[in-house]
């Protein structure tokens, strides 16, 4: 994992899955640290200091929803004073970008088309994104 350590500007922090150690000092400083959302089923160990100079009692651990037991061992460590399980499948927030205009028209083998053409069609609109069509 890569050291943040002495990162007060530091809020929040995703840690993935596959992660199975926190290194020694990783996040020591971290003064600013106000969540941590740790996607892993298992406990990471955690090294020596890797936390130092953080507010963890001000700072909440998100853990995977029905990881909570094998977590809780930290809040009773006086490491975590909140510890909050999360769906991490929970979808929220989403904002749909308007599509903008068509631009330009292309078949797939590159050909420009000047209208949609049965079979698959490559759109792009004048906002850069460019999409898949299929034309029956």
């Amino acid at each position: 994992m890569c050291e943040y350590s002495g990162c007060s500007s530091l809020t929040s922090v995703n840690i993935p899955s596959g992660v199975t150690e926190i290194g020694e000092y990783t996040f020591s400083g971290c003064s600013g640290l106000k969540s941590i959302y740790v996607h892993a089923e298992a406990v990471p160990s955690i090294g020596v200091d890797s936390f130092d100079g953080c507010d963890l009692k001000n700072c909440t651990l998100y853990v995977l929803k029905g990881t909570y037991d094998a977590y809780c061992w930290l809040s009773e460590l006086e490491c975590f004073g909140n510890i909050v399980e999360f769906d991490a499948t929970n979808i929220r927030n989403m904002v749909a970008e308007p599509e903008g205009q068509e631009s330009a028209r292309y078949a797939v083998n590159g050909q420009r088309l000047t209208a949609p053409v049965k079979g698959i069609n490559l759109v792009k609109y004048n906002n850069g994104r460019v999409k898949k069509e299929i034309v029956k």
